[in-house]
């Protein structure tokens, strides 16, 4: 049987017993990736450590979530709103949004972003040279 992990994303605030303490999102994202049962994201986290929207982001986008809602713990009132706000709105669709952002990267591998780079360049390139001219 799996250990049971509770991850606790704080710089500042001791975790409660029984929770593993992270203190930045780089910590956070290897264990959310090797399997956790919840994270309790700080409303305090020093930027400097990650930022813990930028977690939930890339959760979004890796579907790597623990099996359990996420908790946001703290005593900053706006900061935990909007955490809880963010996770009351990808909570219900972490599936979907991790399917859908790998379906886009497939897509974008597949379709050759170099060409598509080769592309862009060429149009500046062009919209360049045409105001050159204009201003000439």
């Amino acid at each position: 049987m799996a250990a049971h992990v509770r991850l606790w994303l704080d710089d500042q605030v001791p975790a409660p017993e029984g929770w593993t303490t992270v203190t930045n999102v780089d910590a956070a994202r290897s264990l959310l990736e090797s399997g956790v049962d919840t994270i309790s994201l700080g409303d305090r986290l020093d930027t400097s450590h990650g930022h813990r929207l930028a977690l939930l982001l890339w959760m979004m986008r890796s579907g790597h979530w623990p099996r359990e809602r996420p908790e946001v713990h703290g005593a900053r009132r706006l900061e935990i709103t909007a955490l809880k706000l963010a996770l009351d709105a990808a909570w219900p669709v972490r599936e979907r949004v991790a399917r859908a952002a790998r379906a886009a990267e497939r897509a974008i591998e597949s379709s050759g972003v170099s060409r598509v780079a080769e592309n862009a360049v060429q149009t500046t390139r062009s919209l360049i040279a045409r105001r050159t001219a204009r201003a000439s």
